[in-house]
């Protein structure tokens, strides 16, 4: 009696979701008959694009109802009675209705669907004549759809995009500006997006994106020069291959055809002048921009600028290099090169030596920019001895005569200092520690004085701290490393083994560095930054700058 009333529940069961099933099924038919109407009545467009959003609900609702159908049939044990071929069907009926929905749907601003526009622009305001038999069959052929041009900012691509969108956008009379507005705004990137963002949406703001976009972007000029200094820049090919022949075929039939496109009116003339301005230092390019009026200056515009120019500058450069004259003979100069000529030729006539002088106090210092030399540079001068002697070595300048291209065992300069008469300029000289201390030391308390004098034994040997600490290597890995800790030293020092390990750079040092009494340290292989913190802390981290020895004894 239990099992009847079993198979009776089942039985129910499987006719309810049979009839659910079929009703889904029965909807997705309709909307696949309403797609295959499209093509022949127009008119069903927009009532099928709406039905065709309730597919996806369609088809959820039919998978439901199919397997609740299949398991109602296993546990009936009647799977013979199940329709395998249902799932299929259907899913065929749903992939093309969405195919052709999704064909009839625009891309946006992005691609314009010309017969799109045209149904749904020109039958609306514009009446349309009658057409003959062969027009009407094929009106309802649909064209590949057109993109409309991007447009990044970049001044070669303005001409392009200029065209493209006046022909595809601009010159329909159909389209209302804010429509145009809408497509401008898609069709921009970049620095052209940025160019009108300040500008609202409105219909009567697109005269007003569209002038300001050509004012910003419509520059034939730099078109031209960019192509020419392209063209100029192409590598050479260093073999016959495919690749190579075909990338200079690409970059010299682009850049030609855009010439050629730009309608120069005489494009040998401006091909010269292109090669010809690029020479001209930056000032001159300027003053000529400021007077010429054409789009496309020629070579003999050019030509006739710069001799006005040599007019203008040879009036005033007389009178400069009178007055240069006059002003530099009176002041001493004492670089080294200038007393190497004085010795050299002390019989000859003063104004040899005066013209000297004038060449000379033209040179720009490598400091501040100014006309003269390091040595006698206010802001140079200014430094510490340990920043001159820093930037000296970063700039790779000798330290005995400040100029660039050797160093000081190569200098050939005479000239010692003459504080402690070694090869080194006396701006660079780093005084002796013991020195240091003797001048920084007070004088006028007594109790320190005798402070000092207790201090004093005949002890033969000192013994100093020791701690390991945490270095940063290379890699900025923490390795252990023990610290010698000397209170009385001025300078940092570490061993050619220990920066080994840590892999650090190791930059090259010719200041000469002295120990105590004044004994110069030999063998000094260079100077190294890392960093110092605590075995058992994060803090603090100390920035180190020590010199590189052999031995530390």
């Amino acid at each position: 009696m239990a099992e009847a009333k079993d198979v009776e529940r089942l039985t129910r069961g499987r006719a309810r979701a049979d009839i659910l099933r079929t009703n889904a099924v029965a909807s997705i038919r309709s909307v696949h008959e309403l797609a295959l109407r499209v093509s022949s009545e127009p008119k069903v467009a927009p009532q099928f694009l709406v039905a065709v959003t309730d597919l996806d609900m369609l088809w959820s609702q039919f998978k439901l109802e199919d397997e609740s159908v299949l398991d109602f049939l296993i546990k009936l044990d009647k799977t013979s009675e199940y329709s395998s071929g249902l799932p299929a069907e259907v899913r065929a009926l749903i992939t093309e209705s969405k195919a052709i929905a999704d064909s009839l749907i625009p891309k946006g601003a992005d691609a314009v669907d010309m017969s799109y526009i045209n149904s749904n622009f020109t039958s609306r305001n514009v009446p349309t004549p009658l057409a003959p038999p062969t027009v009407i069959n094929n009106s309802n052929s649909r064209l590949p759809e057109i993109p409309l041009p991007k447009f990044d900012g970049d001044f070669k691509y303005w001409p392009t995009f200029r065209d493209r969108f006046k022909a595809l956008v601009d010159s329909r009379s159909n389209l209302t500006p804010i429509d145009k507005m809408y497509y401008l705004i898609g069709c921009l990137r970049g620095s052209a997006a940025e160019a009108v963002r300040s500008i609202p949406v409105a219909s009567d703001s697109y005269d007003l994106a569209w002038t300001t976009l050509s004012n910003r972007f419509n520059r034939p000029r730099m078109v031209a020069t960019s192509l020419v200094d392209k063209l100029l820049n192409v590598p050479s090919s260093t073999q016959e291959s495919l690749l190579e022949l075909t990338s200079f075929l690409c970059e010299f039939s682009e850049s030609v055809s855009l010439l050629n496109a730009l309608n120069i009116p005489d494009l040998s003339s401006f091909l010269l002048f292109a090669l010809a301005f690029r020479r001209l230092p930056i000032s001159t390019r300027k003053l000529f921009e400021s007077t010429v009026t054409s789009d496309y200056p020629s070579m003999s515009e050019l030509l006739t600028f710069v001799e006005s120019r040599v007019s203008i500058l040879e009036l005033v450069g007389d009178s400069s290099s009178r007055t240069n004259k006059g002003t530099t003979a009176s002041k001493p100069f004492y670089g080294d090169q200038l007393r190497k000529v004085g010795d050299r030729h002390k019989g000859q006539q003063s104004s040899h030596v005066t013209s000297f002088v004038t060449a000379a106090s033209n040179k720009i210092c490598p400091c501040c920019s100014e006309p003269h030399l390091l040595e006698s540079c206010p802001r140079f001068k200014s430094w510490t001895v340990d920043d001159r002697t820093r930037w000296t070595r970063e700039k790779k300048l000798c330290f005995m005569c400040f100029s660039a291209g050797h160093w000081s065992n190569q200098c050939k300069s005479k000239n010692r200092c003459h504080l402690c008469n070694r090869r080194h300029h006396h701006l660079v000289h780093i005084q002796p520690i013991e020195q240091r201390n003797r001048d920084e030391a007070p004088r006028s308390d007594t109790s320190l004085c005798a402070s000092a004098a207790l201090h004093q034994s005949n002890a033969s040997s000192v013994v100093l701290g020791t701690a390991l600490v945490h270095v940063r290597d290379r890699a900025g890995e923490w390795q252990t490393m023990r610290a010698l800790i000397d209170s009385a030293s001025q300078i940092s020092a570490v061993t050619t083994a220990c920066v080994d390990r840590l892999k650090l750079k190791c930059t090259r040092w010719t200041s000469p560095v002295t120990g105590l009494g004044g004994v110069p340290v030999i063998n000094v292989q260079g100077r190294v930054e890392f960093s110092v913190q605590p075995r058992f802390a994060v803090e603090p981290v100390l920035a180190v700058h020590a010199w590189v020895l052999p031995l530390i004894l």
